[in-house]
């Protein structure tokens, strides 16, 4: 199945294939249609997530996309070039997310690392879990993407392990975190923190909230923070202050080990 031809028009057919449009000031945009640009750029971005991720990449049109919004296929290119610079799009917003919020985890140098470790395990968890269509296209359907942008892609990722490392060292020379090898503790909390995008339901019993605490706990634990330490909130609330609705039945476990195995 074929995409539509892109007409030659409009600010993203301006900027070409696989670069984003012109800033406001270069298009000639005031701020208020700056920001209504920008909402519409995500709202289209957001819908081809969400077909790509229902129907794949390679059976989704713009047609579709402009269907499902309720407008016409030059409204989508007028955001975006094409087809492959949505995909493009999609998969970088998770690839630069991740690697900014453990970069940015690296500071303020004058706070202590746990602190610090926290807030990236707990927003870097609500991230992956709001995003989880983005973070499966990327895993799915990143083998579309031309060599160059994938390269830019694996740049990013080097650019989240080199953080994350540099604030697991930080945490294990300040006697918070214990652990034998580096590239295996990476690893770890890699895969811990980003692997929701596969199992987490919004309809489950617990809440994206609840998820990302169990989450710091566990990551915490597994670095050899204590339990009693690890599992302790910023507001003084411990696992024992939990509503037992937050904790998973036995049919909601086997149904997440079902759809792992998918």
């Amino acid at each position: 199945m074929t995409d539509d031809p892109r007409p030659p028009e409009g600010p993203a057919a301006r900027a070409g294939p696989g670069r984003p449009p012109g800033s406001a000031a270069q298009d000639g945009r005031t701020p208020a249609r700056s920001a209504a640009y920008a909402f519409k750029k995500e709202l289209v971005l957001k819908t081809a997530a969400s077909l790509f991720f229902r129907d794949g990449y390679t059976r989704t049109r713009i047609a579709d996309i402009a269907a499902e919004l309720g407008v016409t296929p030059p409204f989508i290119y007028y955001h975006f070039a094409s087809k492959l610079e949505l995909l493009t799009a999609i998969c970088a917003q998770t690839s630069v997310m991740s690697a900014d919020l453990a970069e940015s985890a690296l500071t303020p140098a004058d706070e202590d690392v746990l602190p610090r470790f926290r807030r990236f395990v707990r927003e870097m968890s609500l991230r992956v879990i709001e995003e989880r269509e983005f973070l499966s296209i990327l895993f799915v359907e990143g083998k579309q993407l031309p060599p160059e942008i994938y390269e830019r892609l694996r740049a990013d990722r080097q650019r989240f392990a080199r953080a994350l490392h540099q604030l697991l060292e930080e945490g294990r020379q300040a006697g918070v975190f214990r652990y034998e090898d580096a590239s295996i503790a990476n690893q770890t909390v890699t895969g811990m923190v980003t692997w929701p995008f596969n199992w987490f339901r919004p309809d489950g019993p617990e809440s994206a909230e609840a998820v990302a605490a169990r989450l710091e706990t566990l990551v915490l634990a597994a670095l050899g923070v204590p339990f009693e330490v690890a599992s302790a909130r910023p507001d003084g609330a411990g696992p024992e202050d939990r509503s037992p609705n937050e904790t998973l039945d036995d049919s909601a476990q086997e149904n997440m080990l079902a759809d792992s195995k998918t």
